[in-house]
C-alpha cells in the first residue's frame, strides 16, 4: 500500500512536469510562429514599398528626360538665372533717384 501511493506520487510528479515540459515547448512553439507571421506580413509590406518608390524612381527619371529634351523650358531655367544666348545683348539699366 505504501509502495502504490509513493509510485502514484512520482507518476503524478512526471504527469506534472511533462504537462509544464509540454505548455512551455508550445508557448515557444508560439511565440517562433508569430514572429514568423510578423516577419512574412513585414516582408510583404516593404516589397510593396519597394515597387511603389520603383515606379515613383520612373516617373521621376521620365520625367528628366523630359526636361532635358525640352528646350524651352531650359531656355525658361535659363533666363531664371540671367544668362543670355550668344550674339544677344545685355542692358543693364541702373535706377536713379
Amino acid at each position: 500500500m505504501w509502495k502504490t501511493k509513493r509510485m502514484a506520487v512520482k507518476q503524478g510528479k512526471k504527469g506534472l512536469l511533462l504537462i509544464l515540459i509540454l505548455a512551455f515547448l508550445t508557448f515557444e512553439f508560439l511565440k517562433g510562429f508569430y514572429k514568423y507571421v510578423s516577419m512574412a506580413i513585414r516582408e510583404k509590406q516593404i516589397e510593396q514599398e519597394i515597387e511603389i518608390l520603383k515606379q515613383k524612381n520612373e516617373d521621376l527619371r521620365l520625367k528628366l528626360n523630359n526636361i532635358y529634351d525640352n528646350k524651352d523650358f531650359i531656355e525658361q531655367q535659363a533666363r531664371k538665372l540671367n544668362l543670355i544666348k550668344d550674339g544677344e545683348i545685355v542692358f543693364i539699366i541702373k535706377k536713379t533717384e
